[in-house]
Order: C-alpha cells, then structure tokens, then sequence
C-alpha cells in the first residue's frame, strides 16, 4: 500500500513537471517572436530622420501592444532599447525609442538614463523617462545631477521632480526658489506645489511673505495645489487654513476664485448658506465664481432659496443665477422663469428659454410651442430646443394630444418636435397629417416620418412620395425613404420595395424620385435595372439614372458613365456622366491609387473645355500617388485652371507626405520654382515644415 502511494506521488510529479514545462514552452515561443520582430524594428528606426518615410510606424505600434500584455517581453524589450540608447543610431530615432521606453521602463534603465543626462542633446530625452520610473532611485538620479547641469536641463528636471512627487528634492527646491533666474525660480515653485506634502506647504507659506508681484501669486496658486493635495488626502482642516489664508490676503482674483472653490468643497457649513453669505458681500471681481457654485450644490440642496434670500445683484448677474438655479431642477423658481421669457430684453428672453428646458414639464409644452412659432431668430431656436429636451413622464403624451387642436403655426412645431424627441408612437398621426390642408403640416409631418418611421411604414411613405402636392414634399419624401431604408438590416435588399413599384410607374416625376432613391442607396443587385434607364425615351428619366450611378459606392457604373461621356452629344448628359465617372472612381475602396490615377488621366482626355477639366482635377485631388502629384504640377501653366490646380497639388500633398515625405518634398520643392502665389507658397512652406517635424 505504502509502495503503490510514493509510485503515485512520483507518478504525479512527473505529470505536473511536463505541463509546467509545456506551458512554459508555450510562453516563451511568442515572446520569443515578439522580441524577435522589436529588434527588426529598433533596426529600421536606427537610422529614422525627420525627412524620411515613418511606414514602420503602426506595425512598432502594434508590436508593443504585444509587448505591454507579457512581462518577460517587457523586460526584454526594455533591455534592446537600452541598447538602441547606446548606440550610434540617429538623434530621431532615440526620440522616438524614449517615448516608448517611458511606457515600460524599469529601474533597471537608470544607469543608461543617467549617462544620458550628461549630454544636453539627449539629456531632453532621458528626463521625461526617469520621471516614469516609480522607484526613488530615478528621483535620486535627477536631483543629484541637477547641480550640475545647464539651465535647460536643469528646468526640465525640476519639473519632473514635482510630476513624479520626489519629496527628497523639497530643501532643494526650497533653495531654487528665490533663484534669480526666473524660470528656475518659476519651475521650483511649481514642483513644490505639485510635491503637496506639508513640508513643501510651509516654504511655500514662508515665500507668500518674501516674494512679491506675479512671482508671489505664483507661489500662491502653488499653496493651493497643496490644500488640493491635502483635501485628497482628507487633511482637511491643513487645506481649510490655506484656502482661507489665500482668500483672505486680496491676491488675483483667479487665485480668490480658486481659493473660494476650495473653501466651498469642504466647508461644514450648509452649502446653500454658503453661497448665500458670499453673494451678499456683492463683490463684482467675485460674483460670477460665487454663483458657478451652484453647479456644484449636492442634490436635495433647495437652490432656488438663493434667489429668494439675495438682492441687489443687477440684471445680468440675475440671469447668471437664475440660470444655475434651474440647472439644478429646482422648480421654485418657474414663475422666475417665465417672466425672462416674457422679458423685454432679448438677451434676458434667450436665458429664460434655455433655463425652462431644465426645470419645465408638460404645462409648458403649449407655451414653448407657440413662442417657437412666433419668435425669430435665435430665440425662436431656442425655443424649440427647449421644446425638444424638456424631461418628464408625460411631455410626449401632451404633444400628441396637444396636436388636434393647435393652430396650424403651433401644430407646425409640435409635429418638428415628435421628429426630434423621436416619439416613434406618433407614426400614424404623421401618416395622416402628410394628407393635411396645410402645406407646411403636410411638409414636417412628412419630415418627420423621415426620423421616426421604421421599414414597416416603408410602403405608407411610398404612398406619400405618389401623392405629394409640390416639389418641396416631393424631396422631403424622397429623404425620408432613403432615411427609412436605412434602418434595415446590413446585406438586406433595402430597395426591393421600389424596384417592385418601378414597371408601374408613369408619372415621371415619380419615376425621378424612385430613381434618384436608388442611386442614394446604390445596391448593385439594382443596377441591371437602373442600366436600362439610360436608354429611355425621355431626357430627363436618362439624365435622372445618370445622376443616380454617379452617386454609386464603388466604381461599377465606371464604363457605362465613361461611355456616356465618350459618345454623347447631349451637353448635359456628357457633363453629368463625366462627373460622375471621376466620383465613383474615386470614391471606390477596392481601387488602388494608380488605377484611380490611370482613371482619372482617362477622364482629364475626355474632358473638352475648361469647366469640364476642372471636374477632373477636383477628382485629382483626392488621388495619394505620387504620379497624380506630378501630372497635377505639370497642369501648373494653364492659367485657367491654376485655382483647382493648386487646390490638387496641396491636396495630394498632404495626404502623401505621411508615407513618402522626402518624394513629396522634392515635387513641392519644384512647385515652389514655378509658382508666383504666395498664398501657395505659404502653405507648401507650413507643410515642408510638417514633413520636417
């Protein structure tokens, strides 16, 4: 028995060994090829200068999304950096390491970093990653240089020391404060501020009495990062006193304000008589700060006591409260806010209708209504917005009950506003309001069946479009369709609807508008039959599909458009194909650059006349090749075009010198030569200095 329990005990052990191995195996095989791609990549940034090409940049850095989830890569990959640091590799290429490094590195990079401080050029690079590094040995390593090092360095390091909290460096910086130079003096003072602990508060307290002008409000606004730092801390009795001590010495007044805020997160005192207290010193410099308070008020707080408790504030500074007040939801002050709105100052008229939005219910419905169909302008904007935002259980509900008896005016925007407030319960009252005496009903019932229907009413909008009463509908409705069409399912045939109606068809305007819908949607299981469009009797019907396959999502009108524009003598239908025939080459995902550039040289022989070539460079423009940017240079002497050409040659430009800076640089180089714009010589100037960065 005892024999056959070790044999198990053995046999055991020998399991959990191989799967411990097997696992092992598992993860060192990833990290191995991780690390294996880092070091290929730290090879091709040896040598990166700002000119050249950063195509190796989101393969480096999906690598070290790689590298972030395992440990073991992260050590070694902190380890070839190190060793990309020490070598010759360029000044850019180091830069760009750094940053990376700062994400990762351990203390284990402080010898390379310190070594790096020595020289100015480099030391800006090891700064910020000694400042990332948690252990106090980094801290240590920047104070201890800072002696030594030149004002630059010497700034840049005290900021990290405060960024990473080294309190070690606090008698330090204490001393640096009254430097004579004023950015080492400045930084100082910053640093101990950011540091927050006691000790940096008292050198702080002791310089308010010392230094005096900007330099003393400086280290104010520091001694308030300290009560901020303390309050986190929940010292708040050490962060009361130097609230209070700063508000009560008449400093700036963005340090008052500061120091006023400070005091209100963490008074005892009931926040609304807090509020109350300081609005009754009525100081101007301070009011605003007093009632942006209110924002801040916990909820349950009673705001709208404030406006009741304090007098004498003018008009504007009424508003200002009135506003925050109703921010909070507190209805008590509702009657305050209708005589705003009712006011007959515009601006107080506008505040008024905002601040409804926020404290109204269903009772203003009507009222918000009606001001949006009498106001202009601005007021009557928002009014409606007020209309579209008010909350409540019961807002929709008074809509739509509201609706039947309005006059057409205020039944005009309460229709906008199912639109807006998306009240899908209303589709078949705007169903029937589409029929309306009124062309305006008819008009935003139609507009908002656009927003709320669903492709179950799809056949009721049909309906509407054959039945619309002018043009303005007839394009409202087609925008709804297509609205409502795409709400369906991905891959579904969205247009079968309409394809089905088509044969029936004899009104052409209706036969336009299904038309113009199926070039908007542009499924290519409809292109057979919007093909035959083309060769229709009526002008228009073919004018209508050409207009609706330039609107195609890919190029697969190409050769039908090209052909049109080839052998057309119709003027319009040769302007309209040609159009059309750069778009949808242009627009097309699954072309490369140079079949759209081969294209668009196509098109640019076709086109006859100036106008017509100038549709072509548009198209131009939005070709990334380096062959569409010289051809777009070469057009540089046809003083008809120089507008659009120009436009071209900037477009191609900007969007080719991510992957081919240098190539770019040299093509604009010679646009320079030749041109006598300065606007264009100023903006290839500001690119050049992009490319250089």
């Amino acid at each position: 028995m005892k024999y056959r329990i070790i044999k198990s005990l053995i046999l055991s052990l020998v399991i959990l060994t191989v799967f411990t191995g097997f696992q092992a195996v598992s993860q060192v095989t990833p990290t191995h090829e991780t690390i294996i791609h880092v070091e290929k990549l730290l090879h091709v940034i040896s040598g990166y200068e700002y000119d050249k090409s950063r195509a190796w940049l989101q393969e480096f850095q999906i690598v070290m999304q790689e590298v972030y989830l395992d440990p073991l890569a992260m050590n070694e990959t902190e380890k070839l950096m190190l060793r990309f640091l020490q070598s010759d590799a360029t000044l850019p290429g180091k830069q760009f390491v750094c940053k990376h490094l700062g994400t990762i590195a351990t203390k284990n990079s402080v010898p390379v970093l310190k070594e790096m401080l020595k020289n100015e050029s480099t030391a800006d690079l090891a700064i910020p990653v000694l400042e990332r590094i948690s252990d106090p040995i980094a801290g240590k390593t920047m104070m201890n240089y800072l002696k030594k090092s030149e004002k630059k360095t010497k700034v840049a390091i005290i900021n990290s020391l405060g960024a990473c909290r080294y309190d070690k460096a606090v008698k330090l910086l204490a001393k640096l404060v009254y430097d004579s130079d004023p950015m080492i003096s400045g930084s100082s003072i910053s640093a101990l501020g950011s540091i927050g602990t006691n000790e940096a508060a008292e050198i702080l307290k002791t310089a308010t009495s010392k230094l005096t002008g900007d330099v003393k409000w400086q280290v104010m606004d520091a001694w308030l990062k300290c009560a901020d730092r303390f309050v986190k801390e929940n010292k708040l009795a050490d962060a009361w006193i130097i609230y209070q001590e700063v508000y009560n010495s008449d400093p700036a007044a963005f340090l008052r304000k500061a120091a006023l805020r400070g005091m209100f997160l963490i008074t005892t005192e009931n926040p609304v008589d807090f509020i109350i207290k300081h609005l009754q010193i009525n100081d101007s410099e301070i009011l605003p700060a007093v009632i942006s308070l209110i924002y801040e008020l916990p909820d349950n707080s009673s705001p709208g006591r404030i406006y009741k408790e304090t007098t004498g504030l003018s008009g504007k500074d009424q508003i200002c409260l009135f506003t925050a007040i109703a921010s909070t939801g507190d209805r008590s002050i509702h009657p305050v806010i209708v005589d705003a709105i009712n006011h007959n100052d515009p601006e107080v008229r506008i505040e008024g209708l905002k601040a409804l939005a926020k404290i109204g219910d269903s009772a203003d419905v009507l009222f918000l209504a009606e001001k949006a169909s009498t106001l202009r302008g601005m007021e009557r904007d928002h009014a409606r917005e007020s209309l579209y935002t008010l909350a409540g259980p019961d807002i929709d509900k008074t809509i739509l009950f509201a609706i039947e008896g309005a006059d057409p005016e205020i039944k005009v925007e309460l229709i906008k506003s199912i639109g807006e407030r998306n009240i899908s319960s209303a589709v078949d009252l705007l169903i029937k309001l589409s029929g309306n005496s009124d062309p305006a009903v008819r008009v935003e019932s139609i507009e908002a069946l656009g927003k709320i229907a669903t492709p179950d009413n799809l056949s009721d909008i049909i309906r509407i479009l054959i039945n619309v009463q002018s043009e303005r509908e007839r394009k409202i409705a087609e925008t709804a369709i297509y609205s409502v069409m795409l709400k369906m399912p991905d891959g579904s045939h969205k247009s079968k609807d309409l394809i089905a109606i088509l044969p029936t068809m004899n009104d052409p305007l209706t036969l336009n508008s299904i038309i113009a819908i199926l070039g908007e949607i542009g499924d290519n299981r409809d292109y057979p039959v919007l093909k035959e469009y083309l060769k229709s009797e009526y002008p228009e019907i073919q004018l209508a599909a050409i207009r609706a396959l330039s609107k195609w999502p890919d190029a697969t009108p190409k050769e039908d458009l090209k052909a049109i524009a080839e052998t057309t003598d119709d003027i319009r239908k040769h302007m309209l194909a040609l159009r059309g025939y750069v778009q949808v080459v242009v627009v097309d995902e699954n072309f490369t650059e140079d079949q759209k550039y081969a294209e668009i040289r196509n098109a640019f022989n076709i086109a006859s006349g100036n106008d017509e070539q100038k549709i072509v460079l548009s198209g131009l423009g939005k070709v990334i090749s380096l062959e569409a940017l010289k051809f777009a240079i070469s057009l540089m002497d046809k003083s008809e075009l120089v507008h659009e050409t120009e436009a071209a040659i900037m477009n191609i430009a900007y969007d080719l010198s991510w992957n081919y800076p240098r190539e770019t640089r040299e093509e604009l180089n010679k646009v320079l030569q030749i041109t006598k714009s300065e606007d264009l010589q100023r903006e290839i100037e500001e690119l050049l200095k992009t490319i250089d960065k």
